[in-house]
């Protein structure tokens, strides 16, 4: 993928897999999943925030289109969904 730095806002469609249902320390209800494409997968983040607004759309094999942040370091890259939407209503 082209990304090679932390980008604040970004977009990105594809393929939910490997989703993971998670809770905060407080008991609030977030979630993290790949999304796939041809060009290969990213792991994206919702914090409990956007998953009270997005998270019935979060299902695997649903065909997303997620805008967030970008957040790269040496070991890991990752995508903060900050809105999140299916690819028909995109």
């Amino acid at each position: 993928s082209a990304l090679t730095r932390s980008e604040p806002d970004v977009q990105a469609a594809g393929i939910v897999s490997g989703l993971r249902p998670l809770k905060t320390k407080r008991g609030d209800r977030m979630a993290a999943f790949n999304l796939e494409d041809e060009a290969g997968k990213a792991e994206v983040v919702v914090f409990p925030e956007a998953f009270a607004k997005y998270g019935s759309l979060v299902t695997d094999d649903a065909l997303l289109l997620v805008r967030g942040k970008y957040e790269r370091d040496e070991e890991t890259s990752k995508m903060v969904a900050s809105e999140i939407m299916t690819l028909e209503a995109a």
